[in-house]
């Protein structure tokens, strides 16, 4: 059943004025929205151009193979290394290559740049070159702090998984509808040798091999690059 109500002058101009305001408001919100630059991240612009060995692939014939060589370094971080207990890399279709992630070497890190092994990386088969996305932690700078949750987090709140995969195993995948990347935490002890005295600085217990909330799954947004 529906009610009638009836406005007096006065009150029908306010509510007006009061719906005019309030679709400006919306509006000009919205408009601002769209203004602000989207976060994007260091895949936004793939599928890359593929190069001249993506044709040398489609010409193959059956049982035929194809060395192509070491894939091109990332500009900053050099070439990924391999993994240990990973049997394949998470593949996206849609970005034309494949994520790698997980440690391959029990608590490995680089004594050079003082990063730990989990970093994070994607293979881009059509450039057939890589692209880091995340170095690993650094073992001697790594600050974090727990969240409401009890989620590591760093300062400014973004949640960071440190070396939550003691090996990638068949916990990673991707989601191309979404286009986001996903694992499922398989932690260790290994990280102790190089992180755990710093963190010791933040976290409530570290006593256990399995450290809590970690088991949740982990999403990377491939547009925003977090």
């Amino acid at each position: 059943m529906f009610q009638c109500v009836r406005l007096r002058c006065d009150e029908a101009r306010r509510f007006v004025w009061l719906a005019i305001a309030l679709l400006v408001t919306t509006a000009a919100t919205a408009i601002a929205a769209d203004e602000k630059p989207a976060a994007r991240g260091p895949l936004a612009e793939l599928p890359s151009r593929p190069a001249e060995h993506v044709e040398k692939i489609r010409a193959l014939k059956p049982g035929e193979w194809l060395l192509l060589g070491a894939p091109a370094p990332d500009p900053k971080w050099g070439l990924a290394r391999g993994r240990a207990f990973t049997s394949k890399m998470a593949a996206a279709g849609d970005l034309g290559g494949a994520f790698l992630y997980g440690e391959g070497v029990h608590g490995f890190w680089d004594r050079e740049n003082n990063r730990y092994m989990d970093d994070f990386w994607f293979y881009d088969l059509l450039a057939h070159r890589w692209i880091c996305l995340y170095p690993g932690s650094d073992v001697k700078n790594l600050t974090m702090q727990l969240d409401a949750k009890g989620v590591e987090v760093t300062a400014d709140g973004e949640p960071l998984p440190i070396a939550p995969l003691v090996h990638g195993y068949e916990m990673t995948t991707y989601l191309p509808g979404r286009k986001r990347f996903m694992f499922l935490p398989v932690p260790g002890s290994y990280w102790r040798n190089s992180v755990g005295e710093r963190r010791k600085l933040w976290l409530e217990d570290i006593r256990g091999d399995v450290q809590r909330p970690r088991a949740d799954p982990r999403l990377y947004d491939v547009a925003a690059g977090r």
